[in-house]
């Protein structure tokens, strides 16, 4: 779930904005391995030593036979990735057509999107600890190696953006501070959704 929703997101970005007039390429090469390093292999990991849900051991077996895109994995690629690549491609279409320049003068579009991208991950990733369950019922501390993906992940990418090294390897702008709270705002818009459709599991409106 998490890593084929994530992916479907950034694909979603970087084929639609090639449709919209004078817009390049939001991430480059180097962008688009880091945040596959940083947002898909270390909290990936990390998710795989959640505890067992509550109840687990008292759901039906799976149909053998059943789509790779059962029990709402279909679903919840087209929800999520559809709300992490439009809300992304939002941010990015407005701060280009807004013009907005980074710290040092340069556009500063390219480097929001990179950076609501791997926020929003890290959102998305501490959502899915339950595929049913609300993170707010949950023991936040229980899976300490996730935090600690989560924290280090978005202190990488912070450093990425901040220090000239980086700006010169990865092609980012160091944004300014108004900007990169639009960033991490804008992120939470995929976690907040997670919680929906795990409401809505709840329910038993989505499977």
């Amino acid at each position: 779930k998490y890593l084929l929703a994530s992916n479907t997101g950034e694909l979603f970005v970087l084929l639609v904005t090639q449709l919209v007039a004078g817009m390049t390429l939001p991430l480059t090469t180097l962008q688009i391995l880091w945040m596959n390093l940083i947002t898909d292999g270390i909290p990936a990991l990390a998710l795989g030593v959640e505890n067992g849900e509550k109840n687990a051991m008292t759901r039906a077996p799976y149909d053998p036979n059943e789509s790779i895109l059962g029990q709402g994995l279909g679903q919840h690629i087209l929800l999520i990735g559809g709300t992490l690549g439009v809300a992304a491609l939002g941010l990015g279409v407005w701060a280009f057509n807004s013009g907005l320049e980074a710290a040092n003068g340069m556009p500063a579009w390219n480097t929001m999107v990179f950076m609501m991208l791997t926020i929003a991950q890290m959102g998305h990733a501490l959502g899915l600890r339950s595929h049913t369950e609300s993170i707010f019922r949950m023991n936040f501390f229980s899976n300490k190696l996730l935090l600690g993906a989560v924290i280090g992940t978005l202190v990488l990418q912070l450093l990425a953006v901040y220090l000239p090294f980086f700006n010169n390897l990865f092609g980012t702008n160091p944004l300014t501070l108004s900007q990169l709270l639009i960033c991490f705002v804008l992120s939470t818009i995929v976690f907040w959704m997670v919680e929906l459709e795990k409401l809505l599991i709840r329910r038993g409106i989505f499977s």
